[in-house]
C-alpha cells in the first residue's frame, strides 16, 4: 500500500509534465548552401558578410521556405562538383544554365537573363607604344612599300638618263649608281633639297618634273596614313565587336560559359583560372580583349571608375541563370515556386537595380 501512494504521485507528475505547454522544440531544416563569389551576384565583404543578387533571392526563398541554412564558399569546378555528389543541398552564384551542367544537376528556373561581353583596354591606357605598334600593320606596310617603289622608279629613271652626260653625280654604276637616283628622289620628295644631286639632260628634267607633282601627293597620302594608324588605330581599341575576336588576342576564364563560346567558335583565347587573372593579363598588355559575362564586366568597371578598362556595349550569347541542385532533389519543386513568387514583386527589380543599375 505505501508503495502504491509512492509511486502514484510520480506518474501524475510525469503526466503533468507531458500535458504542460512547453517550448516548441521543432526547429527549421538546416541546408548547406554552396557559393561562389561572382559579384554582384554573390559578394564577400571583408567581415564575411554575403551578399548580391543570387544571395538576396535565395534569402528571400529560404524564408518562405522556412529553412535555416549556412554558407560555404566554393571555387566554380568544386561547387559544380559538389552539386554532383550531393555534398552541398543548393549552389547559388553566377551560374550559367548549360546541356553539360545539366546532365549532373538539376537547375531551377532562370532568374536572370544576361549575355557575354567583351572588355578592353582603355583608351587612355594602351599608351603610345600600342599606338607606334600599328606601324608595323599591314595597311601602313603596303603604304611603305608603294613609297619605296615609286623612289626606285623615278630615282632609277633620272640615273639612267645622267649617268652619262652628268657622270659626276650620277655617274656610278650598278647599286652605288641606283642609290644616287634614290637620294636624289628622296630629298626632292621631301623638298630637302641639298642641290648635292640635281638632272642636266632633258630627260631627267622631264622625270624631275613628273616626280614634282608626283611628290606632293604621295606626302599627302603618306601623312594621312600615319596620322590614321596613330589617331584611329593606336588611340582605340581594336575590338568593336565578337566578329574582331579571331583576329586579335583574347582572354577569358577557361571553366566559364564564355570559354565553352570561345570554344565552340573555334576562337583561340588564353585560359586563366579566375576573373582576377585574366583582367590583369588584359590590363598588362598580355591581351587584347576580355571575354566573359556582361553584368559581372559591368559592376567590375562601374566599381573602380578609374580602371584600365572599358566594357564595349555589344552584347552575344545569352546566358541563364539558375540555383543547382542536386539530381532528383525533393527541394526543386518548392524552390522553384518561391523563385517564381519572388522575382514577380517590386523588391526583386529593386535588388537588381542596385547592384547593376538596370532592369533585371
Amino acid at each position: 500500500m505505501v508503495r502504491y501512494f509512492v509511486v502514484l504521485p510520480l506518474l501524475l507528475c510525469m503526466a503533468a509534465a507531458e500535458a504542460m505547454p512547453g517550448e516548441d522544440t521543432k526547429h527549421p531544416e538546416r541546408l548547406l548552401v554552396g557559393v561562389k563569389e561572382a559579384p554582384p551576384f554573390v559578394i564577400r565583404h571583408a567581415d564575411g558578410r554575403w551578399s548580391g543578387i543570387s544571395i538576396d533571392l535565395w534569402r528571400a526563398v529560404a524564408e518562405k521556405l522556412d529553412v535555416d541554412y549556412r554558407f560555404q564558399a566554393f571555387e566554380l569546378p568544386e561547387l559544380l562538383s559538389a552539386v554532383k555528389r550531393q555534398d552541398v543541398d543548393i549552389a547559388v552564384g553566377a551560374l550559367t544554365i548549360t546541356e553539360e551542367r545539366e546532365e549532373s544537376a538539376d537547375f531551377t528556373h532562370t532568374f536572370y537573363v544576361s549575355s557575354l561581353g567583351i572588355a578592353v583596354p582603355a583608351a587612355s591606357s594602351q599608351g603610345w607604344l600600342s599606338a607606334l605598334s600599328q606601324l608595323f600593320s599591314a595597311h601602313f606596310l603596303k603604304v611603305i612599300a608603294g613609297l619605296m617603289l615609286a623612289l626606285a622608279a623615278f630615282g632609277g629613271l633620272v640615273w639612267w638618263f645622267e649617268r652619262r652626260r652628268n657622270a659626276e653625280q650620277f655617274g656610278a654604276t650598278g647599286l652605288s649608281g641606283l642609290g644616287s637616283g634614290l637620294w636624289w628622289a628622296a630629298v626632292t620628295m621631301t623638298t630637302v633639297g641639298y642641290g648635292d644631286k640635281y638632272p642636266r639632260t632633258p630627260g631627267g628634267r622631264v622625270v624631275a618634273l613628273f616626280w614634282m607633282f608626283a611628290s606632293l601627293v604621295l606626302v599627302s597620302v603618306f601623312t594621312g596614313a600615319i596620322a590614321s594608324v596613330l589617331t584611329v588605330r593606336g588611340l582605340s581599341s581594336a575590338v568593336k565587336g565578337p566578329e574582331d575576336l579571331p583576329r586579335v588576342r583574347v582572354a577569358s576564364v577557361g571553366n566559364a560559359t564564355s570559354g565553352e563560346w570561345l570554344r565552340e567558335k573555334y576562337i583561340g583565347f588564353a585560359s586563366y583560372s579566375d576573373i582576377e587573372a585574366a583582367l590583369t593579363a588584359l590590363t598588362d598588355g598580355r591581351a587584347d580583349a576580355f571575354v566573359y559575362d556582361m553584368p559581372i564586366l559591368r559592376y567590375r568597371a562601374q566599381q573602380d571608375p578609374k580602371s584600365d578598362f572599358s566594357v564595349l556595349p555589344r552584347k552575344f550569347a545569352l546566358n541563364h541563370y539558375g540555383f543547382a541542385l542536386p539530381q532528383r532533389s525533393p527541394r526543386l519543386e518548392s524552390v522553384n515556386r518561391a523563385i517564381l513568387a519572388h522575382i514577380q514583386k517590386p523588391e526583386w527589380h529593386d535588388t537588381v537595380y542596385r547592384y547593376t543599375g538596370g532592369e533585371p
